[in-house]
């Protein structure tokens, strides 16, 4: 494994149709927090459109004397990733109308026939069970895999122009609806208000098609996985998964006045019992406070000026807004109280516009993704939170390049910060930086490449970060913050996490077919290839 002393590599060659790769990553961080995660986070390195540029949607006065700024960029989840149930990798083979359905603890893997073109999996629960679109025959077939067992399917039909799926946190229900961030060029379906539920019950399979608002583009569920709720430009369609045949049009809320919004200068926050939504939009100075229960309820709190982000803790107990233009945080309580429910945090003259809550909900990350084209501190400070209110611990670090993305370790302990391509002569072309928290020690790792996928496996113990052209992957130990290199053979596309037998897998582009899985307990590795071949088994 390159220079690696950790991981011994191991070749297996093994006989599989063939397996182009599809899915959702684990635990779809900040963008996409639909249910479709199993605690590990993962991002792609390609900048979101506006990144770096001039001009956009500003925050109008206060900023520059009146310069406008462009948004904040925060990363999109990344859909092409193979996904994991239990101790089972699940793989969609367009090309065959197959799953590949792999044990990471025995590697035997079995080719499983479905429908026409399957593109999207998602796990259900952590069962080794998965659920696959198959947007050729617009139906979706239900896999349930077991140790030696032939893998058991059921098909059930959904709505046509249907390419996405979003599944319940236990697996018990699934929306399929149409999502454009799984399209590589620009398709126009007949309807994308057409979405199905999925009831998943072993023997009670069963789909209830409904019309929903304009333009769907996310879906989350409430922590006791008992509602849906359907992110669209017209509002937020609220679904009752106890009485799916009830339902042909669910209700919808808007939180703003004008009912139709762009998503992409908005945020939505649902607070995790799904009595409430909180909604920003860029340049307003206020938070929307919207029932989610069906009495109408909305409340509209003015701020000093316009928030960039909007972020609610993992436990629901409070959220928090940066505004940019004062240098400020507005923390409050939830459920939120009263006609000033805010308490305010001052940064100074700090620039920061993002904010990432950790997973245990007692500190923040907050930071600024505007472009570092003068090489300016204000644009390289990465600010740490412990606390709430005016009464956090404020301590900050200036890094060395300016900031594309930050990941927060499941852990709390760590952060890994991916850095604006070099633009002063004399750096190497990329980097990223890991951050101890709340300690703030640094360590900068210089990249001569683009890199593309990170994941952070749950325990937070390590990373992967992807080097595509390079056939390799970073691997991080976030405890020692020592980084080795596996050295794949081949591009690596994605990469996903197994909880049962705790491996990683990277999925790689091979004409044979090739997938590698990193054992985090014996730091040993076994590479599949060959699969595509549907040859005899060598080793």
């Amino acid at each position: 494994m390159g220079t690696s002393r950790r991981f011994a590599l191991i070749f297996v060659s093994l006989s599989l149709a063939a397996l182009p790769l599809g899915g959702c990553s684990a635990d779809d961080a900040d963008y996409a927090k639909d249910g479709r995660g199993d605690d590990s986070w993962d991002g792609d390195y390609e900048p979101a459109p506006g990144a770096g540029e001039g001009g956009g949607e500003g925050e109008g006065e206060g900023e520059g004397e009146g310069e406008e700024l462009p948004p904040e960029i925060e990363e999109p989840a990344n859909f092409k990733v193979p996904r994991g149930s239990g101790r089972f990798v699940f793989v969609p083979d367009e090309t065959n109308d197959a799953v590949v359905v792999v044990d990471s603890e025995t590697l035997e893997l079995e080719v499983v026939p479905v429908g026409s073109h399957p593109t999207h999996v998602v796990p259900l629960g952590d069962k080794n069970v998965a659920a696959v679109i198959n947007v050729g025959s617009d139906e979706v077939t239900i896999l349930r895999a077991a140790p030696g067992q032939p893998t058991e399917t059921v098909d059930v039909e959904v709505r046509p122009d249907t390419n996405a799926l979003a599944a319940t946190s236990d697996g018990a229900y699934i929306v399929a609806y149409w999502d454009p961030r799984l399209e590589e060029s620009p398709i126009t379906p007949s309807t994308d208000q057409e979405i199905t539920i999925i009831s998943t019950g072993k023997g009670q399979e069963q789909g209830y098609h409904m019309t929903v608002g304009m333009h769907p583009w996310d879906v989350v569920f409430d922590e006791e996985d008992t509602t849906a709720f359907v992110l669209t430009e017209s509002g937020i369609n609220i679904i009752d998964l106890s009485a799916l045949a009830k339902q042909k049009m669910p209700p919808i809320v808007s939180p703003f006045e004008s009912g139709s919004f762009d998503p992409h200068s908005a945020d939505l926050e649902i607070i995790p019992d799904g009595s409430t939504v909180l909604a920003r939009k860029d340049g307003e100075a206020s938070l929307v406070v919207a029932s989610l229960l069906g009495d109408g309820a909305q409340s509209t709190y003015e701020l000093p000026s316009p928030p960039t982000d909007l972020d609610v803790a993992p436990d629901g107990s409070y959220g928090m807004m940066v505004l940019r233009a004062t240098s400020q945080i507005a923390y409050f309580s939830l459920p939120i109280e009263g006609d000033e429910p805010f308490e305010f945090l001052d940064l100074g003259d700090a620039l920061v516009g993002v904010a990432s809550i950790a997973s245990d909900s007692q500190s923040a990350v907050v930071y600024t993704t505007l472009d570092d084209a003068q090489n300016s501190a204000d644009t390289r400070r990465l600010i740490h939170l412990s606390g709430f209110g005016a009464g956090a611990s404020v301590r900050s670090v200036v890094l060395e390049r300016g900031i594309h993305s930050v990941a927060v370790s499941p852990d709390s302990q760590s952060a890994i910060v991916v850095h604006d391509p070099a633009k002063a002569s004399g750096q190497s072309p990329y980097a990223y930086t890991l951050v101890a928290l709340p300690q703030l020690q640094v360590k900068l790792q210089n990249l001569a490449t683009s890199p593309g996928q990170l994941l952070v496996t749950p325990a937070g113990d390590f990373g992967f970060l992807l080097m595509p052209s390079e056939f390799r992957s970073e691997v991080i130990d976030l405890r020692s913050f020592i980084v080795d290199s596996l050295d794949l053979g081949s591009e690596p596309t994605a990469a996903g996490y197994a909880r049962a037998t705790n491996k990683v897998f990277i999925s790689q582009d091979h004409p044979a077919g090739r997938m590698t899985f990193v054992d985090l307990e014996e730091g040993s590795t076994k590479t599949l290839t060959g699969y595509r071949l549907n040859d005899e088994i060598e080793y």
